[in-house]
């Protein structure tokens, strides 16, 4: 999952070195320590399926000493008990339901990244949304979300002259403070930025031209 600008930024603060176009191959050690880790260099190549330049090795590889390597390639769906119990699953592992209803098999649901993949936190909030509305629909016999959350219009529109705001920053536990722990280092907005945020319009799905400030 590719780090955004201000994760790139914080990081860097608090001491971290970025090195790219390397890919690893070994990893190097004496007498049951880690010494270092070997890479091999990369070049851009042509784009792929995801719009990113396709990493293509090189015949240059490159050492880097190190005590410590956090292995970090990704993770996968451990599913295999399920498919012993006949519940059905994807080739990757997944879990395979039907449709938005979140049904597994019977009376069995399953939702979130087992079900979808990598996915935001807002799609993980929707397929909840959705899985609890057919759990509820098949418990009660009946649809009561429908009374609860009633169906509504909105007109996909923005003012023709949106008042300008500068968007408010929370402020950060300082970087030689950030080290050696997993705390939150966002300490949130005051009282003032607060209200200033929650008057901001969040219609962000709304834009008058492709060019717009405002989309």
């Amino acid at each position: 999952l590719p780090a955004n600008s201000l994760e790139l930024e914080g990081a860097e603060q608090e001491g971290i070195r970025f090195e790219y176009m390397l890919s690893p191959e070994e990893i190097l050690g004496d007498k049951g320590r880690i010494r270092s880790v070997r890479f091999r260099v990369m070049k851009s190549g042509g784009i792929d399926v995801t719009g990113r330049p396709r990493p293509i090795a090189t015949d240059r590889t490159v050492e880097i000493p190190c005590d410590d390597v956090f292995v970090a390639v990704g993770e996968t769906v451990d599913s295999a008990f399920l498919a012993k119990e006949g519940l059905p699953v994807h080739k990757d592992g997944r879990l395979k339901t039907s449709g938005f209803s979140g049904i597994l098999k019977g009376t069995v649901w399953a939702i979130g990244d087992a079900v979808s993949g990598p996915a935001t936190a807002a799609e993980a909030m929707g397929m909840g949304k959705q899985t609890a509305r057919a759990v509820d629909r098949e418990l009660m016999a009946r649809d009561v979300f429908s009374s609860l959350f009633a169906d509504f219009t909105y007109r996909n529109e923005i003012p023709e002259e949106p008042g300008k705001g500068k968007m408010n920053r929370s402020r950060c536990v300082p970087p030689d403070q950030r080290r050696g722990n997993f705390q939150e280092i966002s300490l949130g907005y005051n009282g003032e930025q607060a209200l200033q945020e929650a008057s901001r319009c969040l219609r962000c799905d709304v834009r008058n031209n492709a060019r717009s400030p405002w989309r």
